[in-house]
């Protein structure tokens, strides 16, 4: 029985009516579903292509005549600059790659539609010769609200960002740049598309601009994206000022290390040698390059032991440790005194300094301890022409304190030798008037106190009946003032002894 009979339905057996009945169902049940899907699909695309209007602005011959909606959002934050439509499209370029080669390759008529890269918003540009229509939109994609709200904070960091932001495309043209770099433009200069290069060289590390009548110096870093480059420009001027400020310190430091006679060795905290002067070549007699090789502390004092330069000490070893392990703060400064072989003696210190920094000074001290020891004996040799003189005799300096005195004057005067406080002409003085008539004492002490040579004839003069005075300069300011009995005074004379300067 043929099955497109519809008579034939009535003898079908239920089951087959049953099967019959159900293909039926099937069929039309797929045709619904595809017709719903392309339904979901066309309003999907709807939604997709659907946009809100955001912002328009109208240009005639690239000065703007109309700014509706929310129009701010799109305009850079200097106010002082023309905001034209070169402006507006530099503002764009970061958002809208494609657009500078879509509008060169536009002309001067046509019509533009663009998507934000990875973004919510639409772009439609209109040309008609002067006269230029850019509307701005927000495409209703609900895909595409957290990135809308991550790409605002993120062109915000950018936008308001210390550092100078720019991007580049392979030709070098300055496609996007934050109010950061435009703010190194010069004053009142006209922003356009594609943005003024402000630094010549993109790609240097280090680079110096003139802003505003002043030098800044600028750090440069750039990161490759795609066909862009990112390039970040930090003002460095301060670090500049303080590394060069450095540096002329330390130049005058070396200065005045080179001027100076004492030789002087700084180490650092790994006691290795950083710093040395002329004057530690020219004490030690080290050669130039050893010292450049950067000894450390223990090598440096091997070097002057084994050129005889260090006397030896007992315990070299524990000797050299003990200098080597001093700190700041835990160890107080060593300081010894050399005497050399060649007569020579130097005054070594080792002075520990804050982060473990050591200085080691040489001082070339010859002539002093050569002035001393001279000093030590003319006061020898006058404490023995003084100690031979029967008479009391005294010295005083030209600060009026005692140099020396005899025995006899101890005697005379009862003094001990053991005083601590020291005694001067003043204190002597006032000691001889307790026991001789003013009057006498006062002739025979003119020009005492000022060492005046005149005033000091070298006259012996009487004080009282048995006891007579003499005062003389002896050089330097000197004087030297003498006790002696008149019947001593007259066997002296009686002898044929002679008293002179």
């Amino acid at each position: 029985m043929p099955w497109n009979s519809l008579n034939g339905i009535t003898d079908l057996t239920p089951l087959a009516l049953a099967f019959w009945v159900l293909s039926i169902l099937i069929f039309v049940t797929a045709i619904a579903g595809l017709i719903t899907v392309g339904l979901i699909r066309r309003k999907r695309d709807q939604l997709r292509n659907a946009t809100q209007p955001l912002a328009m602005f109208l240009f005639d011959d690239g000065v703007l005549q109309v700014a509706d909606g929310d129009a701010q959002q799109f305009m850079p934050g200097d106010k002082q600059r023309a905001f034209t439509e070169s402006t507006l499209i530099a503002q764009l370029t970061l958002r809208f790659a494609d657009l500078p080669r879509r509008i060169d390759a536009m002309g001067g008529h046509g019509y533009l539609m663009l998507n934000e890269n990875n973004g919510p918003l639409a772009l439609r540009l209109l040309r008609r010769g002067p006269l230029c229509r850019i509307e701005m939109a927000t495409r209703t994609m609900a895909a595409t609200d957290s990135a809308s709200s991550e790409d605002q904070i993120l062109r915000a960091m950018a936008e308001d960002s210390p550092q100078a932001i720019w991007v580049t495309d392979p030709d070098g043209r300055v496609l996007w740049a934050n109010a950061s770099y435009l703010d190194l433009l010069p004053a009142n200069a006209p922003v356009s598309w594609p943005l003024p290069q402000v630094f010549k060289d993109s790609d240097a590390l280090r680079t110096s601009l003139t802003v505003q009548g002043k030098v800044h110096d600028f750090s440069i870093r750039s990161s490759q994206r795609g066909p862009h480059k990112m390039h970040f420009a930090t003002d460095i001027t301060a670090i500049t000022a303080a590394e060069t400020a450095r540096k002329q310190f330390l130049n005058g430091i070396g200065q005045i290390y080179a001027g100076l006679p004492m030789g002087i060795a700084l180490f650092d905290a790994s006691r290795r040698m950083m710093q040395f002067n002329p004057a530690l070549t020219d004490l030690t007699g080290l050669a130039t390059n050893t010292l450049l090789q950067r000894p450390t502390l223990a090598n440096f004092l091997d070097h002057l032991r084994d050129s005889h330069l260090l006397p030896e000490p007992r315990d070299y070893l524990n000797w050299r440790a003990r200098l080597t392990s001093l700190e700041a703060g835990h160890s107080p400064s060593l300081s010894e005194t050399w005497h050399l072989g060649d007569g020579r003696t130097l005054r070594v210190t080792a002075q520990p300094y804050p982060d473990n920094v050591m200085a080691l000074l040489f001082e070339d001290i010859s002539s002093e301890v050569q002035m001393t020891r001279a000093f030590r004996a003319e006061l020898d040799t006058l404490h023995g022409v003084i100690g031979a003189l029967d008479e009391a005799t005294a010295v005083f300096a030209r600060t009026g304190t005692l140099i020396v005195a005899n025995a006899a004057y101890y005697d005379m005067w009862a003094l001990h030798d053991d005083i601590v406080a020291p005694l001067s002409l003043d204190s002597e003085i006032a000691r001889w008037h307790r026991q001789f008539a003013s009057a006498a004492l006062a002739r025979a002490t003119t020009g005492l106190r000022n060492s005046d040579p005149i005033a000091l004839d070298l006259c012996w003069h009487p004080l009282d009946d048995e006891t007579e005075l003499r005062a003389n300069s002896i050089g330097s300011g000197r004087v030297m003032v003498g006790f002696r009995a008149i019947l001593q005074g007259r066997r002296s004379t009686s002898a044929g002894i002679r008293f002179s300067a």
